[in-house]
């Protein structure tokens, strides 16, 4: 007879998990309140509690403490929800204020099932074919898991979160969870600005995605502004090294025009008594053979002192000479 009664439990477990019924399941009556209990279906806020202003549906528990909601309530795509126990409000109290805090949260879609299973607690185990929610269990898991490493340190925590969410998990409100872990933690803004090109990339992959741009809003505000931050900081760094550069520049062009003004107008070898006196004569127009006649010397030794003169001053010929003095 046990051996039966236990058959037909499996054989109706089964048919609620994968029948029309979306969330369905059992509560534990004696952890429940009140009469005329209710199971209340709510969305998640971005922080991962129940938000009672977007009550999606309810339904009432049997005396079995057996609930189920059905398909058209969940929406098509991915979303976080949560369930609690609501009973019969006594006097004077508002319906919110009989909401049970005990909840149970977990990720579905319209062609999901999760079927919560009879237990001890409110809301006891349950079985979903929710490929997301799976993979946020696990997640929740390796948050444990970590959180209880001996003497890890924050960054150690940060670091081996991000690792895990980069490699490990493939659905992307899933990894918007394991960041709110990092949020709560008050770790994600350092590791925003230590780590942007992890951040953006994901930034990006959100906003592409069919996420209701509301669950990773917090995230983008927080990326952008530290992002605006690094690019600032980039521009201010690139501004002081093009002054520098241009400043250098600048000085570098001054230098070699000073050193030609001075090239130019400058001797760097001082010019002798006769070389003087032939630079002289030239300045006075007067031809080779004149300067020669004048100074008692010969034609070829006036153009020997010409060539020096040009030489010291930096000239080709005697336009350049009459030109530069």
């Amino acid at each position: 007879m046990k051996i039966v009664s236990l058959i037909i439990f499996v054989v109706f477990s089964y048919v609620q998990l994968f029948s029309q019924n979306s969330v369905s399941g059992f509560v534990n009556m004696e952890t429940t309140v009140g009469q005329e209990q209710q199971v209340v279906l709510t969305k998640l806020t971005p922080q991962g509690n129940p938000d009672p202003n977007q009550v999606v549906s309810t339904a009432k528990i049997q005396k079995d403490g057996f609930f189920a909601f059905e398909d058209a309530v969940l929406s098509a795509k991915d979303q976080a929800y949560a369930v609690q126990v609501k009973g019969k409000p006594s006097e004077g109290k508002k319906q919110l204020d009989t909401i049970i805090s005990d909840f149970r949260s977990f990720i579905l879609s319209g062609k999901d099932t999760l079927f919560f299973h009879k237990g001890s607690e409110l809301f006891s185990e349950y079985s979903t074919n929710s490929k997301a929610d799976q993979e946020w269990q696990k997640l929740k898991e390796y948050e444990k898991k970590v959180k209880y490493q001996d003497q890890i340190t924050p960054d150690e925590y940060a670091l081996q979160t991000r690792k895990y969410t980069k490699d490990s998990l493939q659905i992307l409100l899933v990894k918007l969870f394991s960041i709110q872990t990092l949020d709560k933690k008050k770790l994600l803004d350092k590791d925003i600005k230590e780590n942007p090109d992890f951040y953006l990339d994901l930034l990006k992959k959100l906003q592409q995605s069919d996420l209701e741009p509301s669950s990773y809003a917090y995230l983008e505000n927080k990326i952008m502004m530290t992002h605006q931050d690094i690019i600032e900081r980039k521009y201010t760094i690139s501004m002081v090294f093009n002054f520098l550069g241009f400043s250098g520049i600048l000085g570098l062009l001054f230098v070699v025009f000073r050193m030609r003004k001075k090239s130019h107008f400058t001797p760097t070898v001082p010019l002798s008594k006769q070389e003087n006196n032939v630079k002289d004569l030239i300045m006075q127009g007067k031809t080779n053979k004149e300067i020669a006649a004048e100074l008692f010397i010969s034609i070829s030794t006036v153009k020997t002192h010409t060539s020096n003169i040009y030489s010291k001053l930096n000239v080709s010929n005697r336009k350049e000479l009459l030109l530069k003095q």
